[in-house]
């Protein structure tokens, strides 16, 4: 198993994604199913000290499936809360998927 990405690993991505980059977005659509890249981005969303990096971090996180979301909910709840907007909007999107995943799960 890879150890988890670090915040230099990434970090040049989310900004290239930011401005629309097609090798940063490409790298982010194929390692979707990433848990490690996913863990990285959950830190960065939550701690790191750039607003955009934070940024893009949460929208990303928002584009990995619901299974691979749930393991994070407790963090995607701490997202949700922040007072920025273009970071909480993208943590509840991860949330519902996460919840639609859990009411599928009771309904089974």
């Amino acid at each position: 198993m890879r150890k988890p990405y670090s915040r230099d690993e990434v970090y040049p991505y989310l900004v290239q994604s930011l401005h629309s980059a097609k090798p940063a977005t490409e790298f982010f659509h194929d390692h979707l199913n990433d848990d490690q890249l996913l863990t990285t981005l959950v830190e960065v969303a939550l701690t790191d000290a750039s607003d955009d990096a934070r940024m893009e971090a949460a929208f990303w996180i928002s584009q990995f499936s619901a299974e691979r979301l749930e393991p994070f909910q407790k963090k995607l709840e701490q997202l949700s809360q922040e007072g920025w907007d273009s970071i909480a909007i993208h943590a509840n999107t991860a949330l519902d998927k996460v919840a639609k995943l859990d009411a599928y799960a009771i309904a089974s």
